[in-house]
């Protein structure tokens, strides 16, 4: 089974402004290599409006794969949470992570993380 398509394709305009207005936040996490991971939008959004960001990894060849959901960013002050997940992302087209079916929303709580100060809450 695969999983439910829900993401809207974004052009490169958008991606790269949601990455211009991320990986200021984000430890080690060049805009460049934001746009690489080619994130889109999942349809849904934070109370401010931001896009929910989420980027789907399918298993390389396997009829059932183990499906895994990724999340990062839940509290918007932890910001080496999501920086790891989008340095996980470059990982996830090696062969020890195609084996299986990956969901990843690196910032599940953009408005925390916008915040003036980055707050654990939205």
């Amino acid at each position: 089974m695969s999983l439910p398509v829900v993401a809207h394709a974004a052009t490169p305009a958008q991606q790269a402004e949601w990455c211009k207005r991320l990986t200021p936040r984000l430890p080690t996490v060049s805009a460049a290599n934001c746009q690489k991971v080619g994130l889109t939008a999942s349809g849904a959004q934070s109370l401010k409006g931001f896009p929910l960001l989420v980027r789907d990894f399918p298993a390389a060849g396997k009829k059932d794969p183990v499906r895994i959901l990724l999340l990062g960013g839940i509290h918007g002050d932890e910001l080496t949470a999501s920086a790891v997940v989008f340095q996980w992302m470059q990982w996830m087209q090696s062969a020890p992570a195609s084996q299986f079916q990956w969901r990843v929303v690196p910032v599940a709580n953009p408005d925390g993380l916008l915040a003036a100060k980055p707050q654990r809450v939205n």
